[in-house]
């Protein structure tokens, strides 16, 4: 299996032995042969449902677990029953917090359990954007309790509603607006951020940060 021996690999490799790995996975074998292999996490954009033996499957690891927000399959999320919300910030909210009491019941312990609301995924350019905004609501209207208290990870970089607010059309031309995305999560509260260009959102998120959670980096005028 080629992720499991990329994670050999890595683990094999003197520069990258104390790197944290993520597998990114919905499949459950791929999960736990990955984590055999030496990843340390799982990250699933199902949050589990397409795979019925993924929360088991995780408990038994015992190791980190993202759960990401998606209505339908990678063939049906972007139809419009599944990018249709009342309210999409509420709904993805409770979703997310019905799939995290699902894992929980399951096995898998809360505090290995990170939140993703699915930026990109299941939603409108609109509804991502309305969502990126309302992230301190969802979590403090649905996932209350120790539900809130899980990490909220978010990953807007370089997806194609950026490209429509910004006019740029090709994905690795975006960085500047997932640096400000990123900064906007921020301030609605989120721990985490998925992106590729590191260094631009990185310093963003350091005057974010600054600006929003009074964290200094330590560095000299």
């Amino acid at each position: 299996m080629f992720v499991v021996s990329d994670c050999r690999a890595m683990r094999e490799d003197s520069e990258l032995v104390h790197v944290p790995v993520s597998i990114d996975t919905f499949n459950s074998r791929v999960a736990a042969e990955a984590v055999w292999a030496g990843a340390d996490m799982v990250n699933d954009v199902s949050g589990g449902l397409q795979d019925a033996a993924m929360f088991s499957t995780v408990a038994r690891l015992g190791v980190p677990y993202c759960m990401m927000h998606m209505r339908g399959d990678f063939a049906t999320m972007t139809q419009h029953p599944h990018t249709t919300y009342a309210c999409v910030w509420g709904e993805v909210g409770a979703e997310l917090k019905a799939r995290a009491q699902a894992a929980v019941e399951a096995g898998i312990l809360p505090w290995n359990i990170i939140l993703d609301p699915g930026i990109g995924f299941s939603k409108t350019s609109e509804g991502n954007t309305e969502l990126l905004g309302h992230l301190a609501a969802m979590r403090r209207e649905q996932l209350r309790g120790v539900w809130g208290r899980m990490p909220l990870l978010v990953g807007p970089s370089r997806k194609r509603f950026i490209g429509r607010l910004t006019g740029r059309h090709e994905p690795a031309d975006r960085d500047l607006g997932t640096a400000a995305a990123c900064v906007a999560a921020v301030a609605q509260g989120a721990d985490i951020v998925r992106v590729h260009n590191v260094p631009v959102v990185e310093e963003a998120l350091r005057v974010a940060d600054a600006v929003f959670r009074g964290t200094w980096p330590m560095y000299d005028d």
